[in-house]
């Protein structure tokens, strides 16, 4: 493929995959909303054996579309990969992630200060699909099942989903997750939810199952409903 919407880049493999990680990493080209690359799944990829570095970071923005097309990523598992923690590290402005199932997922993330000196400072975000979807980032269509942990803001799709853009309408929908969702500690700002830690969009017609198990601000759909955020 070509990278454009008709006609997307594929990917087949978990090498592949891995590639889109490093690449979008380490250029910017990945980062520009006004001219978004495109991704396609053609074949479900199995994880097993690999430590995942998300797609997508504080400094690198993923700001591409990203179709599953019905294909199953199984065994994503992400521990060492720091504060933003997910097949996504930080998607923004206008991303989409849609048509994809993720299965038996372990997903955590730590903030940078010790247990001791919290609040947290800078914070870590987890969240199966995408740990932090910046500016009105669109999630559709996505199924997900695993564990997914943090000491500030974990959720079984998304950690925050954020809608702070006047160009984009941010919103999760259709999704479904069945998870073991938790925040660890006891500071005041913990949050934890079965679709997103903290909801700042619109979100209609999901569904959870599983266990939320917040230490502060934990629920079935969101862990808090941030302002601009909706259950429809």
């Amino acid at each position: 493929g070509s990278g454009t919407s008709d006609d997307p880049y594929q990917i087949a493999t978990a090498a592949q995959l891995a590639f889109l990680a490093q690449e979008a990493n380490n250029k910017d080209e990945y980062t520009w909303p006004e001219n978004p690359k495109y991704f396609k799944l053609t074949a479900d990829i199995d994880l097993k054996g690999h430590e995942w570095t998300p797609i997508g970071s504080e400094s690198k923005r993923f700001a591409g579309s990203f179709d599953g097309d019905g294909h199953v990523i199984v065994n994503l598992n992400v521990k060492g990969a720091g504060r933003f923690a997910g097949l996504f590290g930080w998607i923004r402005n206008g991303a989409t992630v849609k048509n994809l199932v993720i299965r038996n997922a372990s997903v955590s993330s730590v903030s940078q200060d010790s247990e001791s000196v919290k609040p947290h400072n800078p914070e870590a975000y987890s969240g199966i699909v995408a740990a932090y979807c910046a500016a009105g980032c669109t999630i559709s269509n996505c199924k997900v099942d695993g564990t997914v942990t943090s000491d500030y803001c974990a959720g079984g799709i998304v950690g925050y989903s954020d809608n702070s853009s006047s160009t984009y309408d941010g919103a999760i929908t259709s999704c479904t997750a069945d998870v073991v969702c938790s925040t660890a500690n006891t500071a005041k700002d913990a949050y934890c939810g079965g679709i997103a830690g903290i909801l700042a969009v619109k979100l209609d017609n999901c569904t959870v199952r599983g266990k939320v198990d917040g230490t502060v601000s934990a629920g079935g759909l969101a862990g808090w409903l941030s302002s601009g955020g909706v259950i429809g």
